[in-house]
């Protein structure tokens, strides 16, 4: 029972740091768009508010779209870099 309550304190606590990133990825995200830049941080922003959605919920699909972040992450620093 102990390993249980454990675990649900991991990922909420998880979920509250994700919310966080997402929250910041997405204010400076949509400022960033405004301006005339790159969509890549609002995007980043909004996977990573539907990892901490999903994963304060316990649902599994939190993986797979934080490694579709992860992966988009690295299409577009290539892209960025010119590589």
């Amino acid at each position: 029972m102990k390993a249980l309550h454990m675990e649900t304190g991991r990922r909420v606590l998880l979920a509250i740091v994700m919310a966080i990133i997402a929250a910041l990825l997405i204010a400076g995200g949509g400022q960033l768009l405004f301006l005339g830049g790159s969509p890549y941080y609002l995007v980043a922003g909004l996977m990573a508010g539907a990892t901490a959605f999903l994963s304060f919920r316990g649902d599994r699909r939190a993986i797979w779209i934080y490694g579709a972040l992860l992966l988009l992450t690295l299409v577009w620093a290539l892209w960025e870099s010119g590589g």
